[in-house]
């Protein structure tokens, strides 16, 4: 019986080596590639882009909704990891837990600067509708009307 083959992480074009998995760098490695991302190295942030990116992007992946919105946070992330990684170069540093750390507020960020969600159906905005037109007292119906429009506008 042959020996498995080796598992590669990608598909590999045709007649170039696959991707192996490298084994995953520890927590002072991680600490000490930063150092010299902190002092401005593109090499070092260009090794930890390949360290890190595709940890990251699975990450970021994982909370949105829309897939198309990973690179741009992926690209956020990063360059607030060149632009601080000077204040975060200590010995004990748990680097990928900054960096998601990062990306987890980037995308907090994000979510507040968009509009409320309006994901709803038309029949739950028509019973949200229904309840607002029931609603006698004019100032609380002005008040659940301002949310409703916001959450479920007006067909």
């Amino acid at each position: 019986m042959a020996d498995p083959p080796d598992i590669a992480l990608t598909a590999h074009p045709p007649g170039r080596q696959p991707v192996r998995a490298a084994p995953r760098p520890s927590p002072q490695d991680m600490a000490r590639l930063l150092r010299p991302v902190a002092a401005g190295d593109h090499h070092a942030f260009r090794t930890l882009y390949g360290v890190l990116g595709v940890e990251l992007a699975d990450h970021l992946r994982d909370r949105v909704a829309d897939p198309a919105d990973v690179g741009p946070l992926l690209a956020e992330t990063l360059l607030e990891v060149w632009w601080l990684a000077r204040f975060h170069e200590q010995p004990g540093t748990d680097v990928r837990a900054w960096v998601r750390g990062i990306a987890d507020r980037r995308l907090a960020d994000r979510r507040r600067a968009l509009p409320p969600a309006t994901d709803r159906s038309p029949a739950e905005a028509l019973a949200v509708r229904a309840v607002l037109d029931r609603c006698r007292d004019n100032e609380l119906r002005a008040v659940l009307d301002g949310t409703a429009s916001a959450r479920w506008p007006r067909a």
